[in-house]
């Protein structure tokens, strides 16, 4: 096991699963065209029962698409601080398990069977976030999940 950290994010990265929390640098004009439509400066955090490819975007889109139907990619992703004052994200409490019964294909990006997913939106430490699991298969969610929740277990968010 390893712990990674960065930005006040840390977690414990099982023996073969692989993890990287990054932010973008702010940087004029062209940071849109690098980050994308659907990217961030805000703290990023993967982390994946398989090698993510550094291409994969802050969504994890690239993974998802690359997973067996063994796969487990978390992704915790930061919004400004604002959205933690707004009701989207009013839960509190970044999840430190999910339940097995929570996930569902629908809730996948671009849906891609047999994956199933699970997305959250809320706060913690003042902090916004949203956290999307993608499963690589829905048929085995129970056995994926308890696989999950281990490094879930083990996260950390400090106070900006």
């Amino acid at each position: 096991m390893a712990l990674i950290s960065a930005h006040g994010l840390s977690i414990t990265v099982p023996k073969g699963w692989h993890g990287v929390i990054y932010r973008r640098q702010q940087e004029g004009p062209r940071l849109r065209d690098r980050v994308g439509s659907t990217g961030t400066t805000n703290s990023v955090l993967q982390v994946a029962n398989f090698p993510v490819p550094p291409e994969s975007g802050d969504y994890g889109t690239e993974a998802h698409a690359r997973m067996g139907t063994g796969g487990v990619v978390l992704t915790l992703l930061e919004f400004d601080f604002e959205a933690a004052q707004t009701e989207m994200f009013a839960d509190r409490g970044v999840p430190r398990s999910v339940n097995s019964n929570r996930f569902d294909p629908s809730v996948m990006p671009q849906p891609v069977p047999p994956r199933t997913g699970f997305q959250w939106f809320g706060h913690e430490s003042g902090r916004a976030f949203t956290m999307l699991v993608v499963l690589g298969s829905h048929r085995l969610r129970h056995l994926l999940a308890k696989e999950l929740n281990n490094p879930l277990a083990t996260l950390q968010i400090s106070p900006r």
